[in-house]
């Protein structure tokens, strides 16, 4: 089996091998071929607001930081899984968050 080591923020290197292969679009280490649809095509269209209100929910029981939405290896993994997928920025977490916050301290002054 073939293991993947991270050796910086651009490359991933083979451990077996040697070998280094860069990460973008032009060589992409999953080849295109092997993905079982094309952009928009047989991908199942996600609700954006409930994938952006999962996400949030993750960044607060986890204790990310709000810049997790924007992390180049997350959207890359989640581009993979739906390329159907609208990635948005940090402020938008973060107002997304205040939401919630506000939403749970108006649910607490009700009880």
């Amino acid at each position: 089996m073939d293991l993947l080591s991270l050796n910086n923020d651009d490359e991933y290197a083979s451990e077996d091998a040697g070998s280094e292969q860069e990460m973008d679009e032009n060589n992409p280490i999953v080849d295109e071929s092997l993905m079982s649809t094309a952009e928009g095509k047989g991908c199942k269209k996600i609700d954006q607001l409930v994938f952006r209100d999962m996400i949030v929910v993750a960044i607060v029981e986890h204790d990310l930081p709000y810049a997790f939405v924007e992390f180049r290896r997350v959207r890359e993994a989640l581009k993979y899984a739906n390329p159907t997928i609208e990635f948005w920025c940090r402020n938008t977490a973060v107002a997304d968050v205040l939401k919630i916050f506000e939403g749970e301290k108006r649910r607490l002054k009700q009880v």
